[in-house]
């Protein structure tokens, strides 16, 4: 995972954005980000430095009487909403850039020379009470290092470090913008999740979606680059994946194979797997949720979207251990429609939907009421020879046992990996060999907004 941009994204969490709460947080309960001695500029007397020990609380920044336990607050500011920067001083008089002055414009982040004079310092600048203050370090990398987790703290680290494009999404969840890291103009999605029309329950969920995304670390799971709050939103910075969703590729070309099915496949139950063993169940697959870096053979193909995910809680029998209704119609498990206890299971069954769907372009169970869908899924999968007689017996049997009625009879995902069907993947003849799937009845979201817009002609 690319390290240059998590700038103290291990500190992150969500946080109450109610700055009038800052002062009066329990210091037991809230960690310590950063803490060590400072010189404060003086207000009265120019050049006046007092040394005084500071302690970054969550986004409370506390001026103590001393270093050693239980020493006393002297001063506390909210630095949530104000602005950080890191200044130079003007000139050899010792005049220094104020913080009001520097809004605005933008000053480097990575420092060019030794500032063991102390020529550099940290502005914070409140602006709601049209206060600065001045914080200098013993040294470069101790004034980089307070300026690093401030900046995440103020709200304000996302325009700091990423320049905002247009918006290339929206929807329930909220909108998502291109975006550019300024360190080295690399191309990233944001996606904005606001916090203050959400519900409590809402809240929960994105809470955990924060701390499920700064956990991820796979190559066919989204890669997320920072976490902001900001603004009454979180943040989300990932990898921008150009390609776009799977199903929207597969059904747009002439000519797709079971052995291209085969690598996909092997790609998603890969990252599910990796899930699983991290005790997280994502319990919202479905086609719009797995995106491409590319959109040419071989695709690389990630899932995203972890909303709707939790974690399993550390036991040795984690099969029943979640109870949430969720999920997506036509991708639900059996037990999650009939409101009983789940687990990992339902996962497995809904990648069991998507490479039905991926290998005839149908969905296998449907029906307008809940018992019709339930009925199908007792019954199983059909493959009629319409759609099935060029696809080999190891795929309809994987996805039989994929979407079994019965969770305890559905397999593991790695144990979906060793099944026979993707050892196809080791022959040479099998890409040659395989048949075309026709796409054109293929379920994707390009296609649906097509019929939707023929609609309103």
């Amino acid at each position: 995972m690319d390290k240059s941009s998590k700038s103290a994204m291990a500190s992150i969490t969500t946080r109450s954005t109610d700055k009038s709460a800052g002062s009066h947080e329990d210091l037991a309960s809230v960690p310590v980000l950063k803490a060590g001695f400072l010189w404060r500029d003086g207000e009265i007397l120019s050049g006046m430095r007092a040394k005084r020990y500071y302690k970054l609380q969550g986004k409370v920044l506390h001026e103590m009487s001393d270093s050693k336990p239980g020493a006393s607050v002297l001063y506390s500011l909210n630095v949530y909403g104000c602005t950080v920067r890191i200044v130079k001083d003007a000139g050899s008089g010792g005049g220094l850039v104020s913080a009001a002055e520097s809004i605005g414009k933008s000053f480097t982040s990575k420092l060019a020379i030794d500032s063991a004079d102390k020529s550099y310092a940290i502005h914070i600048y409140d602006e709601s009470k049209q206060r600065d203050i001045v914080l200098r370090a013993a040294s470069q990398k101790e004034c980089q290092s307070w300026f690093d987790v401030l900046i995440v703290e103020c709200g304000t680290a996302l325009t700091y470090f990423y320049d905002l494009g247009k918006m290339i999404g929206s929807g329930a969840y909220g909108q998502v913008y291109e975006a550019k890291r300024k360190a080295d103009g690399k191309t990233c999605a944001a996606k904005a999740v606001s916090k203050l029309t959400a519900a409590r329950k809402e809240l929960q969920y994105l809470a955990r979606e924060t701390a499920i995304m700064k956990k991820l670390d796979h190559p066919h799971c989204v890669e997320t680059l920072d976490i902001f709050d900001s603004d009454g939103k979180i943040w989300f910075v990932m990898e921008l994946l150009k390609g776009g969703e799977l199903f929207d590729i597969v059904s747009e070309m002439h000519h797709f194979t079971e052995a291209q099915a085969v690598e996909v496949a092997r790609q998603i139950v890969s990252g599910i797997a990796y899930l699983h063993a991290n005790k997280i169940v994502h319990r919202d697959i479905k086609p719009e949720n797995v995106l491409c870096v590319n959109r040419t053979f071989p695709l690389q193909c990630k899932i995203t979207d972890f909303g709707l995910s939790n974690f399993l809680p550390d036991t040795p029998d984690t099969s029943l251990a979640l109870k949430s209704y969720v999920g997506t119609p036509n991708y639900v498990a059996p037990e999650v429609m009939l409101q009983r206890p789940y687990g990992p299971a339902v996962d497995i069954f809904a990648v069991g939907v998507v490479l039905y769907i991926l290998l005839c372009g149908r969905f296998p169970f449907y029906g307008e009421r809940d018992d019709e869908y339930l009925a199908r899924c007792r019954r199983g999968p059909k493959f009629l020879d319409k759609y099935w007689a060029g696809v080999s017996e190891d795929a309809k049997d994987l996805i039989v046992k994929m979407t079994a009625y019965d969770p305890n009879e559905r397999p593991s995902a790695e144990e979906v990996l060793e099944h026979s069907w993707f050892d196809k993947l080791d022959d040479p003849d099998f890409a040659t060999k395989s048949a075309a799937i026709a796409t054109k009845t293929m379920h994707s979201t390009a296609r649906r907004r097509a019929n939707e817009l023929d609609a309103l002609k």
